[in-house]
């Protein structure tokens, strides 16, 4: 049920001073045995003055994310953009958004009412299917009841079982009263 949690750390600084390596992923393990607690949080950490100056082809989608944030040239930028699909979108944006500053504001607030309304979308979905399957658990347990009262079962049984109101399994009995008519069906005082 719970959403994984990553972490990602961009440094402009050397965080790791042994280490060589510009990136490093970190989970929670035990201490001696070094066994996984949870696959449901990582931490990332990119070490920007440790990546290497020139990649080489075939550089891993990291590398190339982490040379893409550290750029500063538009020609690093263009060449970066043809290597990996989804930095070529990223370096769109990048341009849409380093326009003057109206047309930034206007890409911020758009992007932030599409955030918006697909977040109040997924919450009412959920809400729409916690809601649903509530009702389904309420219609099934007035189905048990009535099948129950049509055998002649004890209300206080039927209250027990299904967790439904006294004064519904009551009303229930009424119904059920009314649609066999004299055949036995009869609601006790208590």
């Amino acid at each position: 049920m719970l959403k994984k949690c990553v972490g990602i750390s961009i440094l402009d600084f050397i965080l790791f001073e042994k280490e060589t390596d510009f990136y490093s992923c970190f989970h929670i393990t035990e201490d001696t045995r070094h066994f996984l607690y949870t696959d449901k949080m990582e931490f990332h950490v990119l070490e920007l003055p440790k990546l290497p100056k020139h990649l080489g082809a075939g550089s891993s989608d990291i590398a190339l994310w982490a040379k893409f944030i550290n750029s500063e040239r538009k020609e690093e930028f263009d060449l970066l953009a043809t290597q990996n699909p989804y930095i070529e979108k990223a370096y769109e944006k990048l341009q849409v958004i380093s326009q003057d500053k109206e047309k930034r504001m206007e890409y911020e607030a758009r992007e932030k009412a599409v955030r918006d309304y697909n977040q109040s979308i997924l919450e009412a979905e959920l809400r729409g299917e916690a809601r649903g399957e509530a009702r389904g658990r309420e219609l099934e347990a007035i189905a048990i009841a009535r099948n129950l009262l049509s055998i002649g079962t004890d209300i206080d049984i039927i209250v027990t079982t299904t967790n439904l109101p006294r004064s519904h399994v009551e009303s229930l009995l009424k119904e059920l009263g009314c649609l066999k008519g004299s055949k036995g069906i009869h609601l006790s005082e208590t």
